[in-house]
């Protein structure tokens, strides 16, 4: 039995999907600190009371937007293969997600990072790819005793998520680009194994 949505919630997600689509393309035209959500809501033609019943915030839809296409970015990319070496694995996997923040700027990366703080929103979030795939080598390296540390899982997310986060942050920061933020990632994943 196929069950199908009501024309109501059709509408509704039709007004998400529009409010985030045309958010996105005015954050790209004029730069998302000159966008308001008066703005978006004008070029969507939906009201404030729309805006707000879907999102909390205008930093809500950066947050979305940037993790949304950075699990598209690492299932178009990267490869998980168990029958790599799980440090290789590992680096490529936090390599393919910097060289994403990368191809987003500093800026798109920097208000995402804002957001987040501003907002508090959780990312862990169990079917998104990032997390999938990241607790997948996690397990792996536990069930390989390949780590230095003996964290639970969790614990080991919030490590390797924390490091990576620091060091992203760092980077869109870094007006002189003064380090070389791959050489980074790749030290920083090596430092949790044996």
């Amino acid at each position: 039995m196929a069950i199908k949505k009501t024309e109501k919630q059709l509408k509704s997600q039709q007004n998400k999907a529009t409010i985030y689509t045309t958010a996105l393309r005015l954050f790209s035209e004029y730069g998302y600190n000159t966008v308001t959500v008066d703005d978006i809501c004008e070029a969507s033609h939906l009201s404030k009371g729309t805006f707000y019943y879907y999102f909390k915030a205008k930093e809500d839809l950066v947050i979305l937007a940037f993790f949304q296409e950075m699990d598209l970015y690492l299932e178009q990319y990267f490869n998980l293969d168990d029958h790599q070496p799980l440090l290789d694995q590992m680096i490529s996997l936090i390599q393919c997600m910097f060289d994403y923040a990368c191809s987003k700027g500093k800026e798109w990366t920097r208000q995402s990072y804002i957001g987040q703080i501003r907002t508090q929103i959780e990312l862990m979030i169990e079917d998104r790819a990032m997390v999938k795939i990241l607790f997948h080598l996690i397990r792996r390296g536990k069930q390989e005793q390949a780590f230095r540390l003996d964290y639970q899982e969790k614990e080991f997310y919030t490590v390797i998520i924390g490091t990576f986060t620091g060091l992203l942050i760092k980077w869109c920061t870094d007006s002189e680009d003064k380090y070389d933020y791959a050489k980074f990632v790749s030290n920083q994943v090596r430092l949790l194994f044996r």
